[in-house]
């Protein structure tokens, strides 16, 4: 298994694989765009992904699309009922499973469903050995968390992407922003914030905090304000 992980190190780095393609002001070359992902794939050591060729299909398409969703999505959803939320005391509103806003991001993010299972496949799509799940043990190469641990190097480890079910210790999402809670700061009345960060029907959700569109590398991961000093924190919360 070590002479095998070495052999993909050497092949990969012989491509001159750039292990952070977020350079651009845009979805294309960014983590986001899958396209690139599949090049390094297929032309490396074997074909693990469908290869499309495309950045926007494995999120998006204008035919065949989920019509439970919005967005022309190209993707099923996860079942939300399959999250453990976060719990406390000190929310005024109680926590709810994921919204379908929420579960677009989540149909890649939680690791359930691997990126290139879409619903509309390009036509001259070259197909790859297909995985099950991105977040496995290491018991079967073709799942990403199997290679990307960390072990290739620095700028390797996307582990942190594959969030699991278990949402009890992270921000929760799809909650009623309450204007009761004296913690947080008055709700703009177009529900957008001055600094872009936003409500979706009143609720926080992924996107509130994340823009997938937008791969700033100075506001990682595509948020939509930098950090720095607590400041997307403090969009919301007054302490």
């Amino acid at each position: 298994m070590l002479l095998l992980r070495v052999i993909l190190v050497i092949a990969i780095g012989l491509l001159g694989f750039n292990a952070n393609p977020c350079k651009a002001a845009s979805i294309v070359g960014s983590y986001h765009d899958l396209s690139y992902i599949d090049r390094v794939h297929v032309e490396s050591w074997v074909s693990v992904y469908d290869n499309f060729e495309q950045v926007c299909v494995y999120c998006h398409t204008p035919h065949g699309a989920n019509q439970n969703v919005a967005a022309l999505w190209n993707r099923s959803l996860p079942d939300p009922g399959s999250y453990t939320l976060y719990e406390s005391d000190t929310l005024d509103a109680p926590a709810r499973a994921p919204s379908p806003i929420s579960l677009l991001c989540l149909s890649c993010h939680d690791g359930t469903i691997v990126v290139d299972s879409v619903l509309n496949m390009p036509r001259g799509a070259t197909r790859g050995t297909k995985h099950s799940r991105m977040k496995e043990d290491w018991d079967s190469i073709y799942d990403c968390a199997a290679c990307h641990d960390g072990w290739m190097g620095p700028g390797t480890d996307f582990t942190g992407t594959f969030l699991g079910q278990d949402f009890s210790n992270d921000h929760p999402v799809s909650i009623e922003y309450s204007t009761a809670d004296p913690g947080l700061k008055p709700r703009p009345a177009n529900g957008v914030f001055a600094n872009g960060v936003k409500l979706v029907d009143n609720k926080v959700e992924c996107v509130s905090c994340h823009d997938p569109h937008d791969p700033d590398p100075q506001r990682k991961p595509f948020l939509r304000v930098s950090n720095a000093g607590s400041a997307l924190c403090y969009t919301c919360h007054d302490k």
